[in-house]
C-alpha cells in the first residue's frame, strides 16, 4: 500500500514536472521569438548625405551611442535629397535627413513627414562663387547671368532668389541651370556660367587653389544666420508603431550633437570615414551649427519664404512639421 502511494506519488510528479518543462520550453521559445523581434525591431536604416552636416550620426554611430540605446543603425549613404524623400516613401529608409524645404514641400504635397530629431543650422558653410573679373559684386549683378545650383526650386536656389530680390534685382532676368556640386568650379573656370552655389569642402577648396575665383556671399547666412537647416525626419504613419525606437534614435542623436558641440576637433577625426574628404581637409573645413530643439518659428520662417517663391502653394503650419522627440 504504501509502495503504490510512493509510486502514485512519483507518477503525478513526473507528470508534474512533465508539463512544468513543457510550460518552460513554450516560454522560453516565445522568449526568443520575442528577443528576436524585438532585435529586428531595433534595426534602424538611416538615409543620410556623407557629408559633414550629418556628422552628429556618424559620431552617434561611431561612439557607440545608438548601441547604447539598443539599437543597430545602418547608415544608408544617398547623394541627393530627392532620393532619400523616395526611400523613406517607399519604406526602404525608416529616418531620413533633408533640408527645410524638401520637408515643406513634401508635406505641401500631401506626405505625413515629421522631424524626429533636430541637426544642422546655418554657418558660413555655403557660398555664391563666381569669377574675379566677371563684373559682378553683388546680388543684383546677377541679372541676366547664368546661375549653377545643384537642384532648382530648392533651398540654395531659394536663398539666392531672396538675395537677389532683396538687393532690386529682377528674378526673371536670372538664368538658373543644375550641376552637380563637385563641378561648379570647373562650370566657373570654363566660362559655362556667371555664378554658382557652393558648400563644403568645396568652399575651402575654392579659397586654397582658385585665385581666379571670388565668393559673393555666403547666401545663407547672409539672409537668416544660425536658421534652421536640414533635421531628420521619418513618417507619421511610422512613428505611431515604433514611438519607443523613435525615442532612442533621438536620445542617442542627441548624444552625438553633443559630442560634436564639446569636441569639434576629435569629430572632425571622423569625417573621412564617412565622406570622401581628406583627413588634412577635414581639419580645417568650417563647420555648420548643430543643435538639439527645433526653432520653430525659424522653421515657420522657412515655409513661408517657400510660400513666396513658389514652391508650394498654400501656407503650412510649421508646429505641425514637428514631433515631439524634437521639440
Amino acid at each position: 500500500m504504501f509502495a503504490c502511494i510512493n509510486s502514485g506519488i512519483t507518477c503525478r510528479g513526473e507528470k508534474i514536472l512533465a508539463v512544468g518543462l513543457l510550460f518552460l520550453l513554450i516560454a522560453s521559445f516565445g522568449n526568443i521569438q520575442g528577443a528576436a523581434a524585438e532585435e529586428k525591431a531595433s534595426v534602424l536604416k538611416v538615409g543620410a548625405m556623407p557629408i559633414m552636416d550629418c556628422l552628429p550620426l556618424f559620431v552617434a554611430i561611431e561612439k557607440g551611442y545608438f548601441k547604447a540605446e539598443g539599437l543597430k543603425v545602418e547608415f544608408v549613404p544617398f547623394y541627393a535629397g530627392s532620393k532619400i524623400i523616395a526611400a523613406l516613401a517607399g519604406g526602404s529608409v525608416q529616418v531620413g535627413f533633408g533640408n527645410v524645404f524638401s520637408l515643406i514641400m513634401t508635406n505641401e504635397r500631401g506626405f505625413d513627414f515629421v522631424i524626429v530629431a533636430d541637426d544642422a543650422y546655418i554657418a558660413r558653410t555655403s557660398a555664391v562663387v563666381v569669377r574675379k573679373n566677371s563684373g559682378i559684386n553683388r546680388m543684383k549683378d546677377l541679372e541676366g547671368k547664368t546661375v549653377a545650383v545643384p537642384a532648382i526650386k530648392q533651398i540654395g536656389w531659394v536663398y539666392i532668389r531672396e538675395l537677389v530680390s532683396k538687393d532690386g534685382g529682377n528674378l526673371a532676368k536670372v538664368n538658373w541651370i543644375e550641376i552637380p556640386p563637385p563641378h561648379m568650379a570647373a562650370a566657373l573656370l570654363k566660362g559655362q556660367v556667371e555664378a554658382a552655389e557652393m558648400f563644403e569642402p568645396f568652399v575651402t577648396v575654392v579659397k586654397e587653389k582658385h585665385p581666379e575665383l571670388k565668393l559673393l556671399s555666403y547666401y545663407l547666412y547672409d539672409l537668416n544666420p544660425g536658421g534652421i537647416l536640414a533635421p531628420y525626419f521619418a513618417s507619421k504613419k511610422w512613428i505611431k508603431g515604433h514611438t519607443d525606437l523613435v525615442k532612442r534614435f533621438a536620445r542617442a542623436h542627441k548624444r552625438g550633437v553633443n559630442f560634436v558641440n564639446t569636441n569639434p576637433n576629435l569629430a572632425r577625426e571622423i569625417l573621412p570615414k564617412y565622406t570622401r574628404i581628406s583627413p588634412e581637409l577635414a581639419k580645417k573645413v568650417p563647420m555648420v551649427m548643430w543643435k538639439n530643439k527645433v526653432n520653430i518659428e525659424n522653421l515657420q520662417w522657412s515655409a513661408n519664404l517657400a510660400l513666396k517663391h513658389g514652391l508650394i502653394g498654400r501656407r503650412v503650419n510649421a508646429q505641425e512639421l514637428v514631433y515631439q522627440t524634437a521639440r
